[in-house]
This record gives structure tokens, sequence and C-alpha cells, in this order.
């Protein structure tokens, strides 16, 4: 019985290490609650608002911080399974459950939703957060992208809240999803966010010695601050990490610097012209660069995933450690 409570707490979640293995830690909550239901959530709300319990929600467990563990006194309220998802073509619109994971994948096709670069990432904790995802300067953070929720507050009422909401307290409870994360006042039951053409990505990566790294920072950088408005079309990284096996075989150099360059285009001829136009000052590296690669959305969240390896919250983070962790493998790409 406490192994399963310790399963049912940790199931979800991204990152296990701060959870206790001890089912009589104080950090643990007194129960976790499966809700697959609005009735079932409100249910839920009802009772703990009654017996003096404070609710901790949780749609997927991918907080680093795990955010919906507050300890004794509290109950973990899991709407993880809330994963319904409906499209609407016409207006091109999504109305889906927190813990819709991966959505790209789930869309019909020709249509995007800019969400979580790492794939798995549920709606509900990315959406509260903020939501920066997916070509995030190109199309804003995705909390601006939601159009109405449907939520259970701490009364038990079920509400639906958006911009033109009856009251002022349901237009403050829409703006206050925005980043709210864990102090929004309620149980979010259901998003309905805008939805776009499916855009095409092209990435591209460049390996320098660690001793010049600054050089793609500050190119980078630069682009960034002086770039033309087409600039939020791109996205881009610098990592120290170990070289990925085909560097380390050619160069004999184990740890790297290395820009990863993402353009997002409307066309595949638009995303090429806009790679060559920002990517010029930084080509010249310590092993010529491969032509960048077209993706769909949903390739680009399984590399960038790959920069979350288990037992370690980053790839760099395990920078001096096991070599293993931190290579990136292009194979299924």
């Amino acid at each position: 019985e406490e192994q399963g409570f310790i399963e049912a707490v940790s199931g979800r979640a991204f990152n296990s290490r701060g959870i206790p293995s001890d089912a009589n830690d104080d950090r643990l909550p007194d129960a976790v609650l499966n809700a697959t239901t609005v009735k079932a959530v409100q249910a839920v709300v009802k009772y703990c608002a009654s017996s003096s319990f404070k609710v901790a929600v949780r749609s997927g467990g991918h907080s680093w911080d795990t955010s919906w563990l507050h300890g004794r006194g509290t109950v973990i309220l899991d709407v993880g399974d809330m994963a319904t998802l409906q499209v609407d073509t016409v207006n091109k619109t999504a109305t889906c459950g927190p813990g819709v994971r991966d959505i790209i994948s789930k869309l019909p096709d020709g249509l995007f939703f800019p969400c979580g670069h790492c794939n798995g990432v549920p709606l509900g904790g990315y959406l509260l957060g903020g939501g920066f995802g997916l070509g995030g300067a190109k199309y804003g953070m995705a909390s601006m992208l939601v159009k109405s929720v449907e939520a259970v507050l701490a009364s038990g009422e079920i509400i639906v809240a958006n911009s033109s909401g009856k009251s002022d307290r349901d237009k403050a409870l829409f703006n206050l999803l925005k980043g709210g994360y864990s102090g929004f006042p309620g149980v979010i039951t259901s998003f309905t966010v805008q939805l776009f053409p499916t855009p095409v990505a092209l990435m591209g990566a460049f390996f320098f010695e660690l001793k010049d790294w600054r050089r793609p920072l500050e190119a980078l950088l630069d682009m960034q601050w002086k770039g033309e408005d087409d600039v939020a079309n791109m996205e881009s990284t610098l990592c120290f990490c170990h070289s990925p096996p085909p560097v380390a075989e050619a160069t004999g150099i184990a740890q790297i610097a290395m820009a990863n360059v993402m353009v997002w285009g409307d066309t595949e001829e638009e995303a090429h012209s806009l790679f060559a136009k920002y990517t010029k000052d930084i080509s010249d590296t310590m092993i010529p660069p491969e032509e960048p690669k077209v993706l769909t959305p949903e390739e680009v969240t399984k590399i960038i995933g790959q920069m979350y390896p288990p037992k370690a919250r980053f790839a760099p983070h395990a920078f001096l450690g096991d070599e293993s962790v931190c290579n990136m493998s292009y194979e299924d790409v």
C-alpha cells in the first residue's frame, strides 16, 4: 500500500528526484485523487473545502519544482487524464483538457499550436505558466492564444471565462490564467485555444571550441537585438556540452559550445532564405556545418526532448558527468 501511494505521487512526475520515498514523510500529501470529468473535479473541490484540505492541482507533473507537492494537509487533484481534444477546423480553434500532451501530433493536417518545446509537456501547467513554446517570438506566448477556459472555483462553482466575460470577476480570472501558474484560484478543466497553419521548421547546429564560445553568443545576440522584423521567425540556443559522436570523431574534441538555430517559415523557401540570412556570421565553425534539416513541428519537439535526458534536468547539468547522458542522437529524425 505504501509503495502504491508513492507511485501515485510520483507516477506523472517528470522530475521525481525530490519526491520522498518514505510514505510517512511529511512532505507528501494526504491523498492523490484522479479526476476525469468536470463533475468529479467539482466533487473533490467541494469535499476538500468542507474538510479543510488544501487542493494542489496536477495536470501532468512536468514542473521542475514539483509545484503540486505541498505536504500534509493537502490533496493532489490529478487531472492528467482529462485529455479530450475537439477541433473546430472552420474557426481554427481547439478545446482541450489540461492533460493533453503533444497536441501538435493530434491536430488535423495543416493545423498547428505553439506547444512546449519539449515533447510530452501537458497543456495545463504549460498555459498557466505563460506558455513560451515553439515559435514563441513569432506567435507570442501561448497563454495569450487562449480564447476561453472552463474552471471549477474553490466554491465548487463551474464557470466559463473569456476576455468578454459576463462580470469583472470572470474577466479577471481569465487574465489570471496568463502566467498565474499554481496561484490560479481554481481548477481549469478545459482550454479553448487559437490554431494556426502548420509552419515549416528549419534547424541547424554550429560547433565551436569552448574557448571560442563568445563568438557565437555575440553573433546570436546581435541578430536578436539588431535584426529586422523577420528575426521573430528565429529561435537560437547556445549549449556547452559533450561533443555529439560525429563531431568527437572528426575533431577529437570532447567538449564544445554548440549553437542551435531554428527558423520558422510559412514555406520551405522562406525558411531557407531566413536561415541563410541569420546564420551567415556563425558559419565559420570548427567543422563545416551540415545543411539545415527541414522538420515538422513534431520532429522539433522530439529533438529538443533529447536535451532533457533521464536523471538530469538539462543536458549541460551533466556537462562534467556521464558523457552518455549528454550525447544527442539525430538518428530518429
